[in-house]
C-alpha cells in the first residue's frame, strides 16, 4: 500500500501531508471494518433482531442520549461489546500466557487483564452510559402476546423515524438540528433505565 509523502509544511489544512500529495480514494478495507465496530452504523445508536430457537425472535433498539459526540459513542460501543471482546481477550491472553507461565499463574493474569479491560471500558464510556435508552421485545410465533407486539411494533416505528431521519439528513433534506430533533424525540419516548 502505498502512503503519502509526510512533510512538516501545511497542505489543505493538513499539516502533515505533502502539498502535492492526493487522499486516497477509498479506506482500506480492514480501516473501514475498524471504523465500523467503532463508530457503528448509526450515530443515534442501533437497531437489532435476532431469531432464536423455538420460533423466538428478539428486537433490541438502542437508543444514545441526543448529542452524543463521536468520542461517547465510541465508548459506550466499547463498553457494550466488553463482554464479547473482553472474553476474546481472556482467551487469547491465556493461550499466549500458557506457554511461558504456570498455569495458575496464567489464568490469573489473563483474568487480570480481563478485568482491567472491563473497567477501562467502563471508565471510557462515562456518564452516558447511564443514560443509554433501551427497548426490548421478545416475540414467539405459535403463541402471541399482545404486550410484546405492541413492543416489537413500538421499536419497529422508533427505528424508522430514526433511519429515516438518517436517511433525510444524509440527502440534505433535513437539518442537523431537526436531526437531533428526532433523535431526542424517540429518546423521550423511550422507558428510562438502568444499563
Amino acid at each position: 500500500m502505498d502512503e503519502e509523502p509526510v512533510t512538516r509544511g501545511s497542505a489543505a489544512g493538513h499539516p502533515h501531508r505533502h502539498p502535492d500529495a492526493t487522499p486516497s480514494a477509498t479506506p482500506s478495507a480492514a480501516r473501514r471494518l475498524w471504523r465500523h465496530l467503532l463508530d457503528g452504523e448509526r450515530a443515534w445508536g442501533s437497531v437489532d433482531t435476532w431469531h432464536a430457537r423455538h420460533g423466538m425472535t428478539r428486537h433490541r433498539l438502542v437508543v444514545f442520549p441526543p448529542g452524543t459526540n463521536l468520542v461517547e459513542r465510541r465508548g459506550l460501543r466499547l463498553w457494550r461489546g466488553w463482554p464479547l471482546w473482553g472474553a476474546i481477550l481472556w482467551i487469547v491472553s491465556e493461550v499466549v500466557l500458557s506457554n511461558q507461565l504456570a498455569p495458575i499463574q496464567a489464568v490469573a493474569a489473563s483474568t487480570t487483564v480481563y478485568v482491567l479491560s472491563g473497567y477501562c471500558a467502563f471508565v471510557m464510556a462515562g456518564t452516558p452510559r447511564t443514560h443509554i435508552r433501551i427497548e426490548v421485545a421478545i416475540t414467539m410465533t405459535d403463541l402471541p402476546d399482545r404486550d410484546s407486539l405492541a413492543r416489537r411494533e413500538n421499536i419497529g416505528r422508533h427505528a424508522n423515524l430514526l433511519v429515516d431521519a438518517d436517511n433525510r439528513f444524509a440527502t440534505q433534506q433535513i437539518t442537523a438540528a431537526e436531526h437531533e430533533m428526532i433523535w431526542s424525540e424517540v429518546y423521550r419516548q423511550l422507558p428510562a433505565g438502568k444499563y
